[in-house]
């Protein structure tokens, strides 16, 4: 996702709706901008390094998405269509947590960069 640089919440939540497309909303209490994952979207979060990697494999697919950085926690989300619970098989998960990867799927948000 490219740099966003806007002056306050309420200029970049909205600039993710108009120009992402993307359902976000302000958590007011939490002064964090939230995107749903459920219907439309699902998330998988990893570690920088595997996100570089990720990125670079889903690039020579050409089947790149949109890719949020969170630079203090050093980890990357890589937005995805829904999310199925029981279509991650025991050897799935288990793959992904020793990875230190982990799969959002319905009912819950992650939470996208702010000014």
């Amino acid at each position: 996702m490219s740099t966003l640089i806007d002056s306050t919440l309420e200029m970049r939540c909205v600039r993710y709706r108009r120009e992402l497309h993307l359902p976000a909303k302000i958590d007011f209490d939490s002064r964090r901008i939230l995107l749903q994952i459920g219907a439309h979207y699902g998330a998988v979060t990893m570690p920088g390094d595997l996100g570089e990697r990720v990125q670079a494999r889903l690039r020579e697919a050409a089947i790149a998405g949109p890719v949020v950085d969170h630079p203090r926690a050093r980890r990357w989300t890589f937005l995805t269509g829904p999310c199925r619970p029981d279509s991650l098989t025991a050897t799935a998960s288990a793959e992904l947590f020793r990875l230190y990867a982990t799969v959002a799927c319905a009912g819950s948000q992650i939470v996208l960069p702010s000014p």
